[in-house]
C-alpha cells in the first residue's frame, strides 16, 4: 500500500526524502565537484524543508474552539498530510520568489508553441512578420535564463522588469 494512501504507521517524511535520494545514488555524488556541491545544497535546503513542515504538523497544541479550550492533536499520518504537503510547497514557492515581467521577441518557427503553452496565464502574444512578442509574469530564475538562451540568436530583446515590491 502506498504511504500516502495508508493511516497504519505516522510518516516520516525526511525518512522517505533519504530513502529517494538513496535509490537514485546521490551518495556516490562528489561533493568537491562544484556542480554537484551546489546540488547536494539544494537537497539539503529541501530537507529541511521537509523537516520544518513535519515538526509544526506533528505538534499537538491547545486551542480555542467556541469558546472553550480544546486540546488538538497533531497530524503525523495519512493522505490529508500529503495534501497539507503539497499546499505548503506551493505557498512556500510562491512567496518565496518575485514576479518579473518578462518581454521578449522570438522567432516564429521558434516560439509558435507558446501559442498553446503559454509561459503564464497572463501572457500576452503579439504577432510580426516573422516574430512574435511575448510579455508574461514569471519567476526569475537560472532554469528561465537557461530556457531563453536554448533559443540562441532566434530569441532577442529579452527584458525582465520586478514587479511590485516583496
Amino acid at each position: 500500500m502506498p504511504y500516502a494512501a495508508s493511516n497504519a504507521a505516522p510518516a516520516n517524511l525526511v525518512r522517505d526524502f533519504y530513502r529517494l535520494l538513496r535509490i537514485l545514488g546521490v551518495h556516490r555524488w562528489d561533493s568537491g565537484n562544484d556542480g554537484q556541491s551546489l546540488r547536494l545544497g539544494t537537497l539539503a535546503r529541501f530537507s529541511q524543508l521537509l523537516a520544518d513542515f513535519e515538526h509544526t504538523r506533528r505538534r499537538a497544541r491547545w486551542t480555542e474552539k467556541d469558546g472553550e479550550s480544546v486540546y488538538l492533536g497533531g497530524q503525523s499520518r495519512g493522505p490529508y498530510l500529503y495534501l497539507t504537503l503539497f499546499n505548503y510547497l506551493q505557498y512556500y514557492a510562491k512567496e518565496a520568489y518575485e514576479d518579473y515581467e518578462l518581454r521578449f521577441r522570438v522567432e516564429k518557427d521558434y516560439g509558435f508553441h507558446l501559442l498553446e503553452s503559454p509561459l503564464s496565464e497572463d501572457q500576452q502574444v503579439r504577432e510580426g512578420q516573422k516574430h512574435y512578442e511575448i510579455t508574461a509574469t514569471v519567476v526569475d530564475s537560472a532554469m528561465l535564463d537557461w530556457w531563453l538562451r536554448g533559443f540562441g540568436k532566434a530569441v532577442s530583446r529579452i527584458s525582465k522588469t520586478k514587479i511590485g515590491g516583496r
